[in-house]
């Protein structure tokens, strides 16, 4: 790929093995200042090999099925089964059976489970055993923990808890995660796992993906509650800010004690939940500010986030939560925080650790 918008900014060659041996690139300046471009780490995976961001480069060792042995089923999704395993050593793991899928997006996970390998609060792979046959394509071999999903401790938890243990490393896992150039996308309470010691877990990859600048991505991914605006109004060059947004759903529902904050029916009554709050005069100034088009749409004035305090929730509800949440959903994804912004809002302070 050649870069040439000549007189609009700055061109040099150098190195870059994402796609050819050497490419004209844009300069630091134009990405940093770009509508479409990522306010934070969009450079995270200018310099990485092929082999470790594409998936039809991808060389991987396949690990040995027979040193497994599969026991209880632990939990399913839309595109895998999780059972809990021993390895002939006798250590207790986790085994994730894929359904079948195509190939790349088996190699892409195994590419991102790759890339956030050593980060803290996030699930690390022990093996891989990719296979062809008609039950499943795939076999992914986790670390064992003793734990509970976040939706399981849903409305037990007291506000410091909520900020210690929950919110504030969930954000400590998607920051690290961005600083790798990778996307989560299917953040949501039942992909936070606590273990007995209160560690927390931010798990399941499978629609992980790399963020490069003005990619187009397919906005068909995450868990409908979740999903951020720009993937509602298929706006395809989002970027690490779904992660936000889902975040920030998380976040409210937690304080406000409402599973899930906005409950569609489908894509389209899940713009309008959302709009409902937000309003529609914002909604179109993003919809002119990014040049995307969505008929028709809902027709809502803004309301504060205090609409959802009630006396069963009010406890739980503070000054600084009511911040941070107006700050986190918000329909411009360059106007959201990010992970790190989040991190030193005033409403952690005394529990960063």
């Amino acid at each position: 790929m050649i870069l040439t918008i000549l007189g609009q900014c700055k061109l040099s060659t150098k190195p870059h093995q994402n796609h050819f041996e050497n490419i004209f690139y844009y300069d630091d300046e134009y990405y940093q200042n770009h509508l479409h471009v990522s306010k934070v780490y969009w450079n995270a995976n200018f310099n990485k090999r092929l082999k470790d961001v594409d998936p039809r480069y991808l060389y991987y060792k396949d690990g040995d099925i027979k040193r497994y042995t599969k026991y209880d089923k632990i939990g399913q999704g839309a595109f895998s089964q999780v059972f809990l395993g021993l390895r002939d050593d006798n250590e207790m793991v986790v085994m994730k059976e894929l359904k079948p899928m195509k190939w790349q997006a088996i190699n892409r996970e195994i590419q991102v489970l790759k890339a956030i390998k050593g980060t803290t609060n996030t699930l690390q792979l022990i093996d891989a055993i990719r296979n062809q046959n008609k039950k499943q394509n795939a076999t992914f071999i986790y670390q064992y923990l003793s734990s509970v999903n976040l939706l399981h401790l849903f409305g037990k938890l007291e506000l410091p808890k909520i900020k210690l243990y929950i919110i504030y490393n969930t954000q400590k896992a998607l920051n690290q995660v961005h600083s790798k150039g990778v996307m989560h996308r299917d953040v949501k309470m039942a992909n936070i796992i606590i273990k007995e010691d209160d560690t927390l877990y931010l798990i399941d990859w499978g629609l992980g993906e790399f963020y490069h600048p003005k990619k187009r991505y397919n906005t068909r991914v995450g868990t409908r509650y979740y999903k951020a605006p720009e993937l509602l109004v298929n706006n395809k060059q989002y970027d690490y800010s779904v992660d936000m947004w889902a975040f920030g759903c998380t976040l409210a529902s937690m304080i406000f004690q409402k599973q899930p904050l906005f409950k569609g029916k489908d894509v389209y009554d899940q713009l309008d939940k959302i709009v409902a709050v937000l309003g529609t005069e914002d909604l179109l100034k993003y919809l002119d500010k990014y040049d995307l088009i969505y008929p028709d749409p809902p027709i809502h004035s803004q309301k504060p986030f205090t609409i959802y305090i009630d006396p069963e929730n009010a406890h739980l509800v503070t000054k600084e939560g009511l911040d941070l949440i107006s700050k986190l959903l918000v329909y411009d994804h360059k106007l959201r925080l990010t992970a790190e912004e989040a991190m030193a809002h005033s409403f952690f302070d005394g529990y960063r650790i």
